[in-house]
């Protein structure tokens, strides 16, 4: 089982890539979150994986807030214990210490020690500190990222005991400062251009926390809750949201793996046919017993039974003997 959580595509198509090797059933953290599920039925020994993505040199706040609810349920009832258990993460660079954290969390609330743990870097997707990029070097980041992919997939499926994550000295630094389980994020630099907001509410449906409500048709973010994943920046279909000033000049990415994936796009579930037709009439048939006429059935007399037939039963016309019992014709 792999729990992944991706707000622009990069952590969900490295999930999907290792799931198709490792054959690895995947569940979607951002829709457990925002739906309060948190409880999950494994057997005992099933592959534990993580694919998330890095937020400052640390782990998401919505990633440490679903480790600290995630509940196992086996089938034994006792504490479950994966066979093999692993961590990526996807990076715009390095991850410092985001790994290493994570698999505190793991210890501390779930009682499970990491195997092996990877990083795979991808397009930085941290709209407020930078940009994108070309979209030449974006796919080659993508593909780039995609045979990482793959080539982790089989270390997974193989159970290889590893550390391959991207740290450096300076992302270890900065972890210092960002690894810890109460992750302040504010939510004031959120704004919405008014003209520009079609009013559709994507943003609203897409946030992982439920931060966003509508008012008006115009989203609000509330706080205490926000994840910093910046989906409501980075996939408004008129880049209506910013956040701060200085995503007003910088172009939005997404993976490609958004736009075909029904999963993450909201007008395509929508135009799923989830109605449930009307049952059809159950046709009972009726099995009546045929009637039987019974035969007419002259007991023998005391003392005549294994006796020869008598001339008065045989039958007039051949005169061949008749048995008593005669059926009605």
């Amino acid at each position: 089982m792999i729990f992944y959580f991706s707000a622009t595509g990069n952590s969900l198509e490295a999930a999907r890539t290792i799931a198709s090797v490792s054959h690895d059933a995947l569940v979607d953290i951002g829709r457990a979150v925002k739906t309060s599920r948190f409880t999950f039925p494994v057997e005992q020994g099933t592959n534990l994986g993580f694919v998330v993505p890095t937020y400052a040199w640390s782990t998401p706040r919505i990633v440490d807030d679903f480790v600290r609810n995630l509940e196992f349920t086996t089938p034994n009832g006792n504490p479950f214990v994966p066979g093999y258990s692993f961590v990526i993460l996807t990076c715009g660079s390095f991850v410092g210490n985001a790994a290493r954290f994570l698999e505190k969390l793991l210890r501390k609330h779930q009682g499970i020690r990491l195997d092996s743990t990877f990083s795979i870097q991808n397009v930085d997707s941290c709209i407020f500190l930078m940009g994108p990029g070309s979209p030449k070097r974006q796919e080659k980041l993508q593909r780039s990222a995609h045979s990482a992919a793959r080539a982790i997939g089989y270390l997974v499926d193989g159970k290889r005991i590893t550390r391959q994550e991207r740290r450096t000295a300076i992302g270890a630094l900065m972890s210092v400062f960002t690894c810890h389980e109460n992750k302040a994020v504010s939510t004031k630099p959120f704004s919405v251009d008014g003209e520009a907001c079609i009013h559709c509410g994507l943003c609203e449906e897409r946030c992982p926390t439920n931060t966003i409500h509508l008012e008006e048709g115009l989203p609000v973010w509330e706080r205490g809750t926000c994840t910093w994943c910046m989906a409501c920046v980075q996939r408004c279909p008129t880049a209506a949201i910013q956040y701060g000033a200085s995503t007003r000049r910088r172009a939005r990415y997404t993976h490609p793996i958004l736009s075909a994936s029904p999963t993450f796009h909201s007008d395509a579930v929508k135009q799923v046919d989830m109605s449930i037709p009307d049952p059809e009439p159950i046709v009972v048939e009726r099995w009546e017993e045929p009637e039987v006429e019974e035969a007419d059935f002259d007991p023998p007399a005391p003392g005549k039974i294994g006796a020869s037939p008598k001339a008065e039963d045989a039958d007039e016309g051949t005169g061949e003997a008749v048995p008593s019992l005669r059926g009605k014709h």
